[in-house]
C-alpha cells in the first residue's frame, strides 16, 4: 500500500466512523427528546389541570343551581 492509499483509507475510515456516530447520536437524541417532550408537557400542564377542572365545576354549578335562584327572586 502506498502512502497516499493508506492516508485515503484512514480518512475514509474516520468519515465512516463520524457518520455512524452522528447517526447514533441523532437516534439517541430523537429518543430522548421524544420521551422528554411528553413528560415535560404533562409536568407543565399539571398545575393548570385542577384550575380548569375547578372552573368547569363552577360553570356547571352555576348553570344548574345559580339560575334557579335568580328565577326564584322574580
Amino acid at each position: 500500500m502506498s502512502q497516499r492509499k493508506l492516508f485515503r483509507y484512514y480518512i475514509d475510515q474516520s468519515i465512516q466512523q463520524q457518520q455512524e456516530q452522528k447517526l447514533f447520536l441523532t437516534r439517541v437524541n430523537r429518543w430522548r427528546f421524544n420521551t422528554l417532550d411528553k413528560s415535560n408537557f404533562l409536568k407543565s400542564t399539571r398545575p393548570i389541570k385542577p384550575i380548569l377542572f375547578g372552573l368547569a365545576c363552577l360553570a356547571v354549578y352555576d348553570w344548574t343551581y345559580g339560575f334557579y335562584r335568580i328565577d326564584e327572586h322574580h
